[in-house]
């Protein structure tokens, strides 16, 4: 398969591939030093990400990708039926993790 590098078709993969990729890596440690908390079925966990063009209102984060290849964090606070984002910061696709996580600042933490 030829590779495609970052084009705005593979953009959202890449980047949904790489926050699955850190949750995971996550979760390998924290169950290494907390297996009472371990789940019994082993098997991967995708719930919680997913891809769209339309908002939905059961999210935390809403990461918008523009076709620069520019990510958009956006945090979103839930008061009653209605719902307002705040831009919580911006990298590139293509940016470390670290890297990401100092533009977020506080978010990160």
């Amino acid at each position: 398969m030829k590779w495609r590098g970052h084009d705005p078709e593979y953009m959202v993969a890449q980047l949904i591939h790489a926050l699955i990729s850190e949750v995971e890596a996550h979760n390998k440690v924290f169950y290494a030093e907390n297996p009472e908390l371990a789940p019994k079925d082993p098997h991967p966990d995708y719930c919680g990400f997913g891809v769209d063009r339309e908002y939905h209102g059961d999210i935390e984060y809403l990461y918008c990708i523009d076709e620069r290849g520019t990510v958009t964090v956006k945090g979103v606070r839930y008061r009653g039926s209605s719902q307002s984002f705040k831009t919580l910061g911006k990298f590139k696709v293509g940016t470390t993790y670290d890297e990401a996580m100092t533009k977020l600042g506080d978010v990160a933490a």
